[in-house]
């Protein structure tokens, strides 16, 4: 009896200190990235990409006019504001909202006025090759620049869409 007491002890003794098993073991857990997929002991997230492009509508000035081929009959030239859209290119973003909205649209708004900074000098040249020094002078003598009329930004969940939106 004493011997039987005695090994149920030591088998009671020696269970104690057995690595207890992990329940959640034979589980996988997944991270979902982006369409693919990593096992890793964590909890499943999934992040959505989303892809998206600016639009900028400004007014820009253009040069019109028409060149005399005679001598007393003066050339015209004037500057017209035009309507243009201006785009990027579709943007893959890992996240998407309100902040990085207005970081999207003030960066490609900040592009596109850093692009069109010396357009009045622009006109000023093409007025005094195209059409002569004397009608080029009124054209530098104004102040011309662009205005931005819009600005927009397209999300899309995929890049297929976004591409399709902005090639129609």
């Amino acid at each position: 009896m004493k011997k039987l007491i005695l090994l149920l002890f030591c088998s009671l003794f020696i269970s104690c200190f057995k690595e207890p098993k992990n329940i959640n073991s034979d589980v996988k857990k997944e991270v979902v990235r982006n369409g693919s997929v990593s096992n890793i002991n964590s909890k499943v997230i999934k992040f959505q990409k989303k892809f998206a492009y600016v639009v900028i509508q400004i007014s820009k000035p253009a040069l019109y006019g028409e060149k005399s081929n005679f001598i007393d009959i003066p050339s015209i030239c004037y500057a017209k504001y035009v309507v243009e859209n201006n785009s990027t290119d579709i943007i893959e973003l890992e996240s998407y909202n309100e902040d990085i909205k207005y970081q999207l649209l003030d960066g490609f708004e900040s592009r596109v006025k850093e692009k069109y900074k010396g357009i009045g000098t622009s006109l000023y040249l093409e007025a005094f090759d195209k059409y002569g020094s004397r009608e080029a002078e009124e054209i530098k003598n104004t102040e011309y620049s662009i205005k931005i009329l819009s600005r927009n930004i397209f999300v899309f969940d995929s890049y297929s869409e976004a591409s399709k939106h902005k090639n129609n």
